[in-house]
């Protein structure tokens, strides 16, 4: 049986169903507001966002599960919220380079960045799934999740380069580009004002600390 007494005694577990609960609802109205506009925009863009609003949502509930488990079903319900975990980040990431596709205005070199950069994450992703499992323990009823060193460091840094590349990109984009010498306001030098101004406030934020 499922220690729920230690369950409801844990401060870390409400507090995380509180904010997964705030992250579900955002993901919820946003589904439904992209359904409502289904209709009038079906690009890949759009695709993009409604698959990573359903995958959040999805994550989100298997998560708040997953404190729940019994022990036929510990190990099978953790590889899935395992995966649904990694589709998420994988989704998300998709985004990011997507958008840093559009900043290099279709850049043939940085197309080739992040497919391979994309490629790295799915690939620690995978191996993350071999490694890393979910058992039963015994003494206190519960189903714990044993993550893989190794593919956690994996796929972490390959998270974090996705950002430096979308980071760098934008930077580089924003301060060298013609544009920004023109004083342009479209959608293109929106996104690279955007990054580089979120870069320069990162810097700020880390050489004041």
């Amino acid at each position: 049986m499922y220690d729920t007494a230690g369950f409801l005694g844990s401060a870390a577990v409400p507090t995380t169903c509180f904010i997964l609960g705030l992250c579900f609802d955002s993901n919820l109205k946003a589904l439904l507001y992209m359904i409502g506009k289904s209709k009038l925009d079906f690009s890949y863009l759009f695709k993009m966002v409604l698959l990573f609003n359903i995958i959040s949502i999805t994550y989100t509930t298997l998560f708040i599960y997953w404190y729940f488990l019994q022990e036929d079903s510990c190990f099978r319900m953790s590889l899935v919220t395992n995966l649904t975990s990694h589709l998420f980040f994988i989704a998300f990431d998709s985004f990011l380079l997507f958008k840093t596709f559009v900043i290099s205005r279709n850049h043939n070199t940085t197309m080739w960045l992040a497919v391979l950069a994309l490629a790295h994450r799915v690939g620690w992703g995978f191996a993350d799934l071999l490694k890393s499992k979910g058992v039963w323990d015994y003494e206190v009823s519960r189903c714990e999740y044993i993550a893989d060193p190794v593919t956690s460091l994996g796929y972490t840094i390959a998270d974090l380069v996705i950002d430096w590349i979308s980071t760098i990109t934008a930077v580089v984009m924003f301060y060298y580009s013609e544009e920004r010498a023109k004083g342009h306001h479209g959608v293109w030098h929106h996104l690279v004002k955007e990054n580089g101004l979120d870069f320069r406030r990162e810097y700020r934020q880390l050489t004041d600390t």
